[in-house]
């Protein structure tokens, strides 16, 4: 009818947003392959070793001082910087390191370990250089003293020979019956023990 049609038309229903309930957690399926972490504890990849770090901003900053390995460490014994990677290779072979002498149980760097027993352990076996004695280094001075083939210097003339030799050698700067210029007794008289 004509009455109908006289008034404004109904409102229109307008869509607005759909309210839904939120959907329910998943249960977690225990034979399932592991999740990507959550954007909040999400990883990172290492700019200088190329590792996935799990973990914010502190634990990366503590994988670059402590677990990376291409952070720069200082050898305990040298000094010398390196990656961490390489310390351990570096360490036995490190000139620095501490070494035991095999005789006398000194501890010397190993730099230092053939110049210790080439000329200062005193446990090792030496041979005297003018006879065939041989002992420890630790008795090679005292040998030196008494060693007869060892070369001494006449204190006058200066003429070498083997040390069994001064007591039978007849200086030529010192003239029969010439008096000794520090006792004034006659060299002739004077006993070389």
């Amino acid at each position: 009818s004509d009455s109908d049609s006289d008034g404004p038309p109904p409102p229109a229903v307008q869509p607005g947003p759909s309210v839904q309930a939120p959907a329910p957690e998943p249960v977690p399926d225990p034979e399932a392959e592991p999740s990507e972490p959550s954007p909040k504890n999400a990883g990172a990849r290492c700019k200088k070793c190329g590792l996935e770090v799990p973990g914010g901003k502190k634990a990366m900053q503590r994988h670059l001082k402590q677990d990376c390995p291409k952070r720069f460490v200082e050898c305990p014994d040298c000094e010398d910087r390196m990656w961490a990677s390489s310390l351990e290779a570096h360490r036995p072979n490190c000139r620095m390191r501490s070494q035991l002498c095999p005789h006398c149980n000194e501890e010397v760097t190993a730099e230092a370990l053939p110049v210790h027993l080439e000329h200062e352990c005193l446990q090792v076996e030496v041979k005297c250089e003018f006879c065939d004695w041989r002992g420890l280094r630790l008795h090679l001075d005292e040998h030196l003293d008494l060693c007869p083939k060892r070369e001494v210097f006449c204190d006058h003339c200066y003429e070498p020979m083997e040390q069994y030799k001064m007591c039978s050698h007849v200086c030529e700067f010192i003239a029969e019956g010439s008096s000794c210029v520090i006792c004034s007794e006659d060299w002739s008289s004077t006993k070389v023990p």
